[in-house]
C-alpha cells in the first residue's frame, strides 16, 4: 500500500513529489522509477525488495529507511531534515548534505565519503571519528 498526498509532477529531471510520499510496507516495490526528488518527508520502511534509491538525488525534509532492503543510495546527494538509513546500504557514495542527523548503525561503513554537513550528529557510526573533526558523534 503506498500513498501519495501531494501532487506529483514532471520535470526535465524526472518526477518530483511536491510534499510526502509515504511508501511504507509496500513489500513488492523494486524500484522508484524516475524519481528525483521528494520535496517533504520521503518514508520507505519496511520495503524488502527495494534495492536501490536510483536516480532520487534529494528529499527536502527526513528520509526514513528503517527495516528496508536498500543497499544503495544511487544518486542521493541531499536530505534537509534526518536520515534513517537501512542496515544494508555499504556505502554513502554522493550524499553530500544532510539538514540535522544522521543514523547509521551499520558496521559496514567504515567511511563517510563526500558527506560535507550534518546538522546536529551522527549517530551509530563504527568508522575512525578522528577522521571527521567537523562532525559530532554520538552512540
Amino acid at each position: 500500500m503506498y500513498s501519495v498526498y501531494q501532487k506529483i509532477s514532471e520535470s526535465e529531471e524526472g518526477v518530483v513529489v511536491e510534499g510526502n510520499l509515504d511508501l511504507s510496507y509496500c513489500h513488492n516495490l523494486k524500484s522508484l522509477g524516475n524519481l528525483v526528488h521528494v520535496k517533504g518527508n520521503l518514508r520507505l520502511k519496511e520495503c524488502g525488495y527495494l534495492k536501490s534509491l536510483g536516480n532520487l538525488k534529494e528529499v527536502d525534509k527526513s528520509l526514513d529507511m528503517i527495516s528496508s532492503g536498500v543497499e544503495d543510495l544511487g544518486d542521493l546527494e541531499s536530505v534537509g531534515g534526518y536520515l534513517y538509513l537501512s542496515r544494508n546500504v555499504t556505502s554513502l557514495k554522493n550524499l553530500e548534505y544532510v539538514g540535522t542527523q544522521l543514523f547509521i548503525y551499520n558496521k559496514n561503513i567504515t567511511d563517510l565519503g563526500k558527506l560535507r554537513h550534518v546538522g546536529k550528529a551522527i549517530h551509530g557510526y563504527y568508522g575512525d571519528t578522528s577522521k571527521y573533526p567537523q562532525f559530532k558523534f554520538e552512540e
